[in-house]
């Protein structure tokens, strides 16, 4: 593997690192869900397009609010393809001169 595609990889990792943690402290500050739900729901959200897969909602949908569901994705939404967003709504198209929040 080149150096190239070493530092495009680790680029694309903190990418998602830093979109992973403004997710999470957003929707902490606003509703308690408990960690690894939050956790989950927020990389199935990153993994497929801001919306969490059909079977994750239905396994939290009896331990998190359906409202507090569908705030993860529209903040996933917005912060990956929103007017500032990280991502191209043409296919992800990476934008590093957005800081992490």
């Amino acid at each position: 593997m080149s150096s190239r595609n070493v530092i495009c990889n680790s680029h694309e990792a903190l990418v998602l690192q830093c979109c992973y943690k403004t997710i999470i402290n957003t929707i902490e500050a606003r509703y308690d869900v408990r960690g690894s739900l939050l956790a989950e729901l927020v990389r199935s959200s990153l993994e497929n397009r801001a919306r969490a897969s059909a079977s994750l909602r239905q396994y939290c949908s009896s331990y998190v609010q359906e409202e507090a569901l569908s705030y993860i994705e529209r903040v996933t939404e917005r912060l990956l393809f929103g007017p500032n967003g990280r991502f191209s709504a043409a296919e992800y198209g990476y934008k590093s001169s957005v800081p992490c929040v």
